[in-house]
């Protein structure tokens, strides 16, 4: 069998992994003095900011032992007879997990603290663009593969979004093929296991919340937790703290929902830092220093309302 593990990057940390992270754009001070639409025009380089610090951290490393953990499983001899039982799912409604998937998780925390983008900058390190591919026998895996949860969380929806991300990197057709055969979800969820099970790294559903204020969110979760069994992939579910009651509901779905969660940003030497930073960043005519006053104005805003979401891209705070 191939060892896949060797062909993604090494593993950084400390400040390897902080300078890695780290996305600051070039700032030309001139730029105060040119007219106001260009001024505003050259703003939108606030939104390229990335400054790490320990959530982002986390979840890299979180992905990053996730991905070796399933591509571990794809060199077992528990990934063919995996393989072969979800063949089954294509013309029987019933599939059995053999190989299994209880290293999924949970990334939980308030909206606009930059979970997303802290998991998008992971993913960049992580994968670095590519997917990864092998020889004896000739396959490609897809490191990391990230949808959204349908915000009605149609599961059919879910399970067709996979399909066309996976072939739009691979340029397979595994969407149009369940498209004209007008597959059932029974069939989709052996079609994504097997897909999956043989070209998925970890897959990353984004606003898992959606789940919780829908009628079909059982049945979300229900398809999501037999896509872990009969997958052997990891599976991050990434969402805001309105979604934890409802998976601690089920046992089967709480033991697999176990994760990272987060919170505002504390006032503290990173929050000082942040603005710091940040404040290097002026395109006004009479620029403002980041005094302690004004520093602690802003995390007063920050935590009581939403005004620094305003001012500041949600992914600088991360």
């Amino acid at each position: 069998m191939n060892d896949f593990m060797k062909k993604l990057p090494p593993m950084l940390s400390g400040k390897q992994l902080e300078e890695a992270m780290t996305v600051l754009p070039v700032f030309d001070p001139t730029i105060r003095f040119e007219n106001a639409a260009d001024r505003l025009i050259a703003l939108t380089n606030l939104y390229r900011v990335f400054i790490p610090n320990n959530m982002s951290r986390e979840i890299y490393s979180k992905l990053y032992l996730a991905l070796l953990r399933s591509l571990q499983k794809k060199e077992s001899i528990a990934r063919i007879r995996q393989g072969n039982e979800n063949h089954k799912g294509y013309t029987q409604p019933t599939i059995n997990g053999i190989i299994g998937g209880a290293d999924s998780f949970t990334i939980i925390g308030k909206s606009g603290i930059g979970k997303s983008s802290a998991i998008s900058h992971a993913v960049r390190l992580i994968t670095e663009g590519r997917v990864i591919e092998s020889d004896k026998p000739f396959t490609k895996i897809i490191p990391c593969v990230l949808v959204q949860c349908p915000f009605d969380s149609s599961v059919k929806g879910l399970l067709l979004e996979i399909l066309r991300v996976v072939d739009e990197q691979l340029g397979s057709n595994y969407y149009l093929k369940s498209i004209s055969a007008k597959a059932t979800t029974d069939m989709l969820i052996g079609t994504v296991s097997q897909v999956a099970l043989n070209h998925i790294g970890i897959l990353i559903v984004d606003e898992i919340q959606n789940v919780a204020q829908a009628r079909n969110g059982r049945n979300l979760l229900g398809a999501l937790l037999q896509l872990i069994n009969c997958s052997g992939i990891s599976i991050g579910m990434v969402g805001t703290p309105e979604c934890t009651e409802f998976f601690s509901q089920a046992f089967q779905l709480a033991r697999r929902s176990l994760g990272l969660q987060y919170d505002s940003m504390e006032y503290g030497n990173e929050f000082c830092n942040l603005c710091q930073i940040l404040f290097q960043y002026q395109y006004v005519r009479h620029p403002m220093e980041a005094n302690d006053a004004v520093v602690r104005w802003l995390n007063i805003a920050y935590t009581s309302s939403a005004v620094l979401q305003l001012t500041f891209p949600a992914y600088t705070i991360s």
